[in-house]
């Protein structure tokens, strides 16, 4: 179980002693899974307008209407060339529905594509973190530029730049306030920071570090707050 104390302190995050060995042993987040109903079915939804990988995706909600959003990424023909930043949403609420272009993700780096971002949704807005850039020569740039998607305008708003510029982070939401993002890679190697990204005050502050390896392209989750 993960503890958190009054954000107000932004406090440290803790682990169980058994929590703390299960992640040492595998050198993993653990994984949440949303589990549906045994009786529910897997359905199909449409294509994604082209192939993507490597893409910022998170679920939105406006006007009783559920959006599947998708940012950035790398198209099919898995170059430099091919990294984007292009968006598109699909109303997942309806069953006929077909993914729809969005604007394109802002950026302050010369270069516009971006891989492995992070986006999670709290209501209708989906907030998107880092992410890399990758040039002719292939060198690799961790951005550090974020942005709020609104879904009922579908625009975009500059927030807060991140205090480390961290791409394959995972983002966790908590009280549909709080961002915590943990560990990621930074330029040269992973990073075991928490940052604390504040939806109201659109500032940060930084929780205790992870007690384990720092890691990239892990996955994890909150349930019940904790």
């Amino acid at each position: 179980m993960i503890n958190f104390a009054p954000l107000s302190d932004f406090a440290t995050l803790t682990f169980s002693n058994n929590l703390a060995s299960l992640i040492m042993s595998n050198v993993i987040i653990f994984l949440l899974l949303f589990a549906y109903s045994t009786t529910a079915t897997a359905k199909p939804i449409a294509d994604l307008p082209e192939p993507v990988t490597n893409n910022a995706v998170a679920i939105v909600s406006n006007d009783s209407k559920d959006y599947l959003l998708s940012f950035m990424g790398m198209g099919q023909n898995k170059d430099n060339k091919a990294i984007h930043n292009k968006a598109w949403s699909l109303e997942i609420s309806h069953p006929a529905a077909q993914w729809q272009p969005l604007p394109a993700v802002p950026h302050i780096n010369k270069i516009s594509g971006r891989l492995a971002a992070i986006a999670v949704g709290i209501n209708s807005d989906a907030y998107l973190f880092g992410g890399f850039t990758v040039s002719s020569d292939h060198q690799e740039l961790s951005t550090a530029d974020n942005y709020r998607f609104s879904i009922k305008d579908k625009s975009y708003t500059r927030i807060a730049d991140m205090p480390v510029a961290v791409d394959d982070t995972t983002a966790l939401v908590y009280q549909n306030r709080y961002i915590y993002l943990l560990s990621g890679w930074h330029q040269h190697g992973n990073v075991n920071l928490v940052q604390v990204y504040d939806t109201k005050t659109d500032s940060w502050a930084q929780a205790s570090p992870l007690p384990i390896p720092a890691v990239f392209g892990q996955a994890g989750g909150i349930v019940g707050n904790e």
